[in-house]
């Protein structure tokens, strides 16, 4: 028979294990807000000092992209777009082929550990049918529900960024339906790249979990729903967190198992 006082302390240790289970999703409902509207800020690099770190990726992002024949539509800030978190980026274009791209720097401020920084570059293609592919090698995973029509890669050991953009053309090739490429930064927007990232990047993205039930909207811009705010705190915690990074490198891996050897082809 168990003794009374092991199973006491059996219980004691599930409970403090939930902990995260319960207060978690709380935390996500009650302090996670996007505001809306974004609050986007042109950066000059010849006029605004960045720190080094940032200096140096950005000047190597831009190297390999315009070589492969991008343009660089501007250079952005996002400071409060989430709570204590900032994103320095650089926005470029591809008219031929209607590609887009991005490198970027996210700081995550506070906490225990400082200053977290995550680097990446990612390319977008869009059709006049609803259907997107993105390409990129960014570590972190969506906290949303992929939409119809969306095809989304992520390439984490792909750190050199002309292979990344070869991966690209052959996975726009592949996930392609019946569209035409569509450039609408120009189209739309004018190629005015704050507007275009502050409504066609963010407020659609946005909007567009309203409809799954992630995010509902209210007066000063998004927050989570009790259903996102759940699904978002739990794919964070253990064990599912280990199991979605898996699943998204081994999908990954396939992948470039695949299209590597006719990498050479597109270039």
């Amino acid at each position: 028979m168990i003794p009374e006082w092991l199973l006491t302390l059996a219980g004691i240790a599930l409970c403090i294990l939930l902990i995260p289970y319960v207060l978690g999703p709380i935390l996500v409902f009650f302090t996670l807000r996007f505001r809306m509207p974004p609050t986007v800020v042109p950066v000059d690099p010849r006029v605004h000092p960045l720190p080094a770190e940032a200096r140096n990726y950005l000047a190597e992002a831009y190297r390999a992209l315009t070589a492969e024949g991008f343009e660089l539509v501007g250079t952005m800030l996002l400071p409060d777009l989430v709570p204590n978190v900032k994103t320095l980026f650089a926005m470029y274009v591809n008219r031929p082929s209607s590609d887009m791209a991005m490198s970027a720097i996210i700081v995550a401020q506070g906490g225990v550990g400082g200053e977290l920084k995550t680097s990446y570059v990612e390319f977008v293609r869009r059709f006049d049918d609803g259907v997107v592919v993105q390409t990129n090698n960014s570590s972190e995973l969506s906290a949303f529900k992929r939409m119809p029509g969306e095809f989304t890669t992520k390439f984490w050991q792909v750190r050199d960024i002309r292979q990344l953009y070869g991966l690209h053309q052959l996975l726009v090739e592949r996930f392609r339906q019946r569209g035409q490429s569509v450039n609408r930064l120009d189209t739309e927007y004018s190629g005015d790249a704050v507007r275009y990232v502050a409504k066609a990047v963010l407020e659609e993205t946005f909007r567009d979990q309203v409809g799954t039930g992630y995010l509902a909207e209210d007066a000063s811009g998004f927050r989570p729903s009790f259903k996102g705010a759940w699904i978002m705190a739990w794919q964070e915690l253990w064990p599912v967190k280990g199991i979605r990074r898996w699943r998204e490198r081994h999908r990954a891996e396939r992948l470039l198992a695949e299209l590597h050897t006719r990498l050479p082809d597109v270039f």
